[in-house]
């Protein structure tokens, strides 16, 4: 029995020998992090038993794309339908500026929003309290966009007119929001200026003497009725509507007997001159926008 005790005896020293040595690793590397204040953002890690200093704010540098991009030209704000023509510069933007980077169409629509609302309080504002409010501070907007922020604001400089972009040159505006603002300010799109100019145009027409003006007159009348749809004003009675689309054509369907007869046709069944209203104004305009249509292609062959 002695003897068979002998190995249990032996091998004892050698469980004895590793306890102090874990002992020592736990007691100099535990005390060393745990004990010690954290440091700015760090967190403790259980697993690893070490402070962990939190993940860097990656900026998507690695994502710029290297094909260059044009943005289509601002017109001047001395143009006609300026703030109309403003307004479908920036909806193309949307989708070029989208394209720069994987992350780029996020970014800017947060940019647009923060900068669209500084707009509204701007136009709400008192004269003098317009004074005091100044475009979207770069703190204000996400993180880690540096690249793309500076990218962006090259393309707008080479898209805007040359008064505007000596302007915020000289007002150290060159963010893409302060470039915004000020394209915003300057052509005042949903100010009382393009409200007025929009409701006028749904009235006030000219007759065309091509077939191919009586079109492009014929949509961007319609482009302007839907700008009066988003800026929520009142649109003009529905008879004074219908005479300046007839106003348009009068020449056109004067000189085509076929086409004038289509139009009468319409006119007695959807009792236009009779009932006026809203749908009777949107089909109206479709039938003669049809046939300005027709004309262009009768005239090319």
């Amino acid at each position: 029995p002695k003897e068979a005790e002998t190995p249990k005896e032996a091998e004892t020293p050698f469980k004895e020998a590793e306890t102090p040595k874990e002992a020592e690793t736990t007691k100099a590397e535990t005390p060393e992090e745990a004990v010690r204040p954290p440091k700015d953002g760090e967190s403790w890690s259980a697993g690893s038993k070490m402070w962990q200093s939190p993940m860097p704010v990656m900026d998507f540098q690695e994502e710029m794309r290297s094909i260059p991009i044009t943005l289509p030209v601002l017109a001047d704000p001395g143009t006609k339908n300026a703030a109309l023509l403003a307004g479908d510069w920036l909806t193309q933007l949307e989708r070029l500026i989208g394209d720069v980077s994987a992350r780029a169409g996020i970014w800017w629509k947060q940019v647009v929003e923060l900068t669209m609302k500084r707009y509204r309080e701007w136009l709400q504002a008192p004269p003098l309290q317009r004074l005091y409010i100044k475009a979207p501070a770069d703190e204000e907007l996400p993180k880690g966009f540096d690249r793309l922020r500076q990218r962006v604001s090259s393309m707008m400089l080479q898209a805007i007119p040359t008064a505007i972009k000596d302007e915020v040159i000289s007002t150290r505006q060159l963010s893409p929001q302060g470039i915004l603002f000020r394209i915003l300010r300057v052509y005042q799109p949903g100010g009382l200026s393009e409200r007025s100019e929009t409701l006028k145009s749904l009235t006030a027409t000219t007759p065309a003497t091509t077939a191919k003006d009586a079109v492009e007159s014929l949509r961007l009348w319609k482009r302007h009725h839907n700008r009066a749809s988003e800026l929520g004003a009142s649109l003009p009675d529905s008879t004074l509507m219908i005479k300046a689309l007839d106003r348009t054509m009068e020449l056109l369907l004067n000189k085509s007997q076929q086409a004038s007869f289509r139009v009468s046709t319409f006119r007695l069944q959807y009792e236009v001159d009779v009932n006026p209203n809203d749908v009777v104004v949107n089909k109206l305009y479709e039938v003669l926008l049809a046939e300005a249509e027709l004309m262009v292609t009768e005239i090319g062959r």
